[in-house]
């Protein structure tokens, strides 16, 4: 009986290691993918950055024209 209940001990903690190790396994994907999160994203090229600027000037400037246009 007591080689029993340590044989059934041992595939429990083989069990249990498989299963931490599963768990461990997660646990590292999760971080992965919520580190990824706080990386830098793809930046945009200096030409799409500067007429993406362009537009938001001329946009500011014909708002402030408009307020003042009489």
């Amino acid at each position: 009986m007591a080689t029993h209940r340590i044989n059934h001990h041992s595939n429990d903690d083989t069990l249990d290691n498989v299963v931490e190790q599963h768990a461990n396994k997660r646990l590292k994907k999760i971080q992965e993918e919520r580190a990824q999160a706080y990386e830098k994203g793809h930046h945009h090229s200096g030409v799409a950055r500067f007429f993406m600027n362009l537009v938001v000037i001329i946009a500011v400037l014909l708002m402030i024209i408009m307020m003042f246009w009489k």
